[in-house]
């Protein structure tokens, strides 16, 4: 078996770096899974279905169906796992929420998307870039340090952790299990100073993504003296060395530090958003008659 996951692994990474090559993006920066499937001419739809994960639909025109009430870096990789099944030309594949704690059995064309995904989300290259430009190693880095690794990748704190231990292998598992006792609930209170149940995204002056991708609702940590530009987000609280604000309003937006003049653009979708990807930033108020929130 430990044969047989290791080809697996490494097929899942040569194909998430040929489609990186395919997208004209480098082999280290975190890319936007949606805008990935957009340029390979694969649809993506947020659905409202409780009990779906993701699914991807082979026909005359490659469907992705991902469900919309799951968090936002959850739906991102999901996406990423459906992308897998395209690439590799599984044909039309459903992956049903898992309600239960055990684990389902283990398949290997599934094992295989997820391989694909975690290595077009999260390159190799990119993570050993990520730490050392923050001046630590996965060994060494605080809960804090890899959370906002994490949401520069656009995927869950736990997603990172697990692939830098079984994926990436950058620390053993005994280093994986002392993160994993720091839940993102505990991570967003002790950068926050309070309990919240809204998500949590920390930009750092070492953000590498092309822009900070939000929904409505969720909270954002900044280098200090930063300021947004436009409507869709709100300023809550200045800190020693940070600024805290909140995405309030779907749209296009810009955060500027006027410190040291780096700027950032802002999308932000609605909480949840259900309908085709490209649509997701849309204003509420947009009169653009392309925008069907809701496709049935």
């Amino acid at each position: 078996m430990k044969s047989l996951t290791s080809q697996l692994a490494t097929r899942g990474m040569q194909a998430a770096l040929r489609v990186r090559q395919r997208l004209g993006a480098d082999l280290h920066s975190p890319i936007c899974v949606y805008d990935a499937c957009d340029k390979l001419g694969v649809q993506v739809r947020f659905a409202e279905i409780n009990s779906m994960e993701g699914m991807y639909y082979y026909g005359s025109r490659a469907k992705i169906f991902i469900g919309a009430r799951r968090p936002l870096p959850r739906r991102n990789f999901t996406c990423g796992h459906e992308l897998g099944h395209h690439v590799f030309g599984h044909g039309s594949t459903i992956d049903q929420l898992q309600e239960t704690t055990s684990s389902p059995a283990w398949q290997p064309d599934e094992f295989l998307v997820n391989s694909f995904s975690a290595a077009l989300l999260m390159p190799h290259v990119g993570l050993k870039r990520s730490f050392a430009v923050r001046s630590t190693t996965p060994d060494q880095a605080t809960p804090q340090e890899v959370f906002a690794i994490s949401c520069n990748f656009g995927v869950g704190y736990d997603t990172l952790v697990n692939h830098l231990a079984y994926g990436a292998q950058l620390i053993r598992p005994d280093r994986a299990k002392e993160l994993s006792r720091s839940s993102p609930k505990e991570i967003r209170k002790r950068l926050l100073g309070r309990d919240t149940q809204e998500p949590l995204v920390v930009v750092d002056k070492y953000w590498s993504a092309p822009t900070v991708d939000l929904e409505v609702g969720t909270f954002l940590i900044t280098p200090g003296q930063s300021v947004a530009e436009g409507s869709t987000l709100s300023h809550c609280a200045s800190f020693a060395t940070t600024e805290l604000f909140q995405a309030v309003s779907p749209g296009l937006g810009r955060l500027v530090n006027k410190r040291t003049a780096d700027s950032r653009f802002v999308r932000v979708s609605r909480y949840q958003f259900v309908g085709l990807s490209k649509f997701r930033h849309l204003e509420e108020n947009s009169e653009n008659e392309h925008q069907p929130i809701v496709d049935r």
